[in-house]
C-alpha cells in the first residue's frame, strides 16, 4: 500500500532514521516510512475514503502498518509516533477487522472511527478525543481505558 502524503515546505519523508528527503508537494508513502516535520511545517497523510492523519510542526510519526487498499475491508492503519502531535480524522469503518492504532513509548490508542489527536512529549503522552471513543492503554487491552 502506498498513502499520498501531502507536506508543506520543510517536512520530510525517509524509509530509514536518516536521509529525509524534503517534500513540497504530494507524495506516495510506504509501511516503514517516517515523516518528520520542521519549525513552520506540517504534513497530511491522506488514508483514502478512510481517513486523514495531520502531523504537526516538529513532528516525527512511523508509518508501522497501512491497507494495501485504503477503501477496502479489513484496513489496519497503525502509526508510532516518537516526537510532536499527529491529528486523525477517521471515518466509522464498518468491518471489525478494520482499525486505527496510534502508539507513542508509554501508550497506545485504538480506534474504529473518530476524531482524536496524539501528544507525545518527552515524559508523557496526552489524547484528546473530539467523537466517539478512544481505548487508550500502557500495556495491554486489560489495562485499556476509554476516553
Amino acid at each position: 500500500m502506498s498513502a499520498p502524503l501531502r507536506a508543506s515546505l520543510g517536512a520530510g519523508v525517509s524509509a530509514g532514521a536518516s536521509d529525509f528527503q524534503t517534500v513540497s508537494d504530494i507524495r506516495e508513502i510506504q509501511p516503514g516510512d517516517t515523516v518528520k516535520t520542521g519549525a513552520a511545517s506540517e504534513a497530511e497523510i491522506l488514508w483514502g475514503d478512510l481517513g486523514v492523519s495531520r502531523v504537526a510542526e516538529n513532528s516525527e510519526v512511523v508509518i508501522d502498518d497501512a491497507p494495501r487498499d485504503v477503501s477496502g475491508e479489513g484496513a489496519v492503519i497503525r502509526l508510532k509516533v516518537n516526537a510532536g502531535r499527529v491529528w486523525n480524522r477517521m471515518l466509522k469503518l464498518l468491518d471489525l477487522e478494520s482499525s486505527m492504532q496510534v502508539q507513542t513509548s508509554d501508550v497506545v490508542a485504538t480506534v474504529r472511527g473518530t476524531s482524536y489527536g496524539i501528544i507525545k512529549k518527552p515524559n508523557c503522552t496526552e489524547a484528546a478525543v473530539t467523537e466517539s471513543v478512544v481505548g487508550i492503554s500502557s500495556g495491554g487491552s486489560e489495562n485499556e481505558v476509554l476516553l
